[in-house]
């Protein structure tokens, strides 16, 4: 499995945020593109993904 999805419910509705790990891409469907992990200002996936968990978005099994 590379892809893994985060979701958070906010006033806006449920936002989503799709990792693809093999790939080092982030994918925001609200915003509808895909950006490199570099441009996050993380070095390292499990930075990113500490980083999300601190904002409130939790892995979701799809």
């Amino acid at each position: 499995m590379t892809e893994r999805v985060f979701q958070k419910k906010t006033i806006f509705g449920p936002s989503e945020i799709f990792i693809d790990e093999r790939t080092k891409m982030i994918a925001n469907p609200a915003f509808q593109k895909k950006i490199p992990l570099i441009e996050t200002g993380c070095e390292k996936m499990t930075e990113y993904i500490s980083e999300l968990e601190q904002k409130g978005y939790r892995e979701v099994i799809k």
